[in-house]
């Protein structure tokens, strides 16, 4: 048995800033659905002025927690960007979009992000 979960989004703002490197070029889209059973994340829309990559990451009780998955992105607009995730989200769950090449462990440091979404995942 399939069961998907709808998740609302809530974009903080058209791009959350992270430093001097974000531009209104960075954002993600604000409509998305999770197939949380095939432990994929479907990112409708991610946008971004330079090549890079989007990390999942547990965000339970406003706190970052363990990433969960990543995806390369390209410059411009990247439509159904998908997410596998290693295991399944605490609580509800933060997209972060990064500038550059992906690296093997992206730990809890969002501070190189260019562009953030909070995803609140309903039952």
């Amino acid at each position: 048995m399939t069961f998907r979960k709808t998740i609302a989004a809530l974009t903080i703002g058209t791009a959350v800033a992270f430093g001097s490197a974000a531009t209104a070029q960075n954002y993600f889209g604000n409509q998305m659905v999770a197939d949380m059973n095939a432990k994929t994340i479907n990112l409708n829309t991610v946008t971004a002025e330079s090549d890079g990559f989007v990390v999942i990451y547990d965000f339970t009780g406003d706190e970052i927690g363990d990433a969960l998955g990543q995806a390369p992105i390209q410059a411009g607009a990247n439509a159904n960007v998908l997410v596998s995730l290693d295991r399944d989200p605490v609580g509800n769950i933060m997209a972060v979009l990064f500038a550059g090449e992906m690296m093997d462990d992206m730990g809890m440091d969002i501070s190189g992000g260019v562009a953030m979404l909070e995803i609140d995942v309903q039952n």
